[in-house]
């Protein structure tokens, strides 16, 4: 009996190898994606705990007022980078999932077009089987008639 091959089991093998990559990258960009979410908790809170201390009668002296504004500032527009920074991680985590469900989507149609091949193949495996199986009754019908 002969063995099915199937002639784009090299590509079916090839997106496997991709869609296992894009998981892996996707994993890494989560991973980058926290910590930025994390980095960014961080600065808020840490400008809000200087915001208190300045709202906070006779904990600051005055002369920091000014800096203590500053800072405040500075974290504003850090809390902004951030967010632009998670913005890009985000931008960067859809695209990545858009890839692997194409490459998904290619692999299941070649996992689908490899079924049907298989399925013909079995058939007509089956089907010269059957005629085989006719032909040998047919011959050993003829042989017992002839040595009757």
């Amino acid at each position: 009996m002969a063995k099915f091959i199937f002639r784009l089991e090299s590509i079916l093998k090839l997106k496997e190898q991709q869609k296992k990559e894009l998981e892996l990258e996707l994993a890494k960009i989560r991973v980058k994606r926290i910590e930025a979410e994390n980095e960014l908790i961080n600065i808020i809170r840490e400008k809000e705990e200087r915001r208190q201390k300045i709202i906070k009668p006779h904990c600051i002296q005055v002369s920091n007022y000014q800096v203590e504004y500053y800072y405040l500032d500075f974290l504003d527009k850090k809390i902004e980078n951030q967010n632009k920074k998670i913005e890009r991680i985000q931008k960067l985590e859809h695209s990545v999932i858009n890839d692997l469900l194409k490459i998904t989507k290619e692999k299941k149609i070649i996992e689908k077009f490899k079924e049907r091949k298989k399925e013909a193949f079995d058939k007509e495996n089956l089907r010269l089987e059957n005629l085989f199986l006719d032909d040998l009754s047919q011959r050993i019908k003829t042989h017992l008639k002839l040595s009757e």
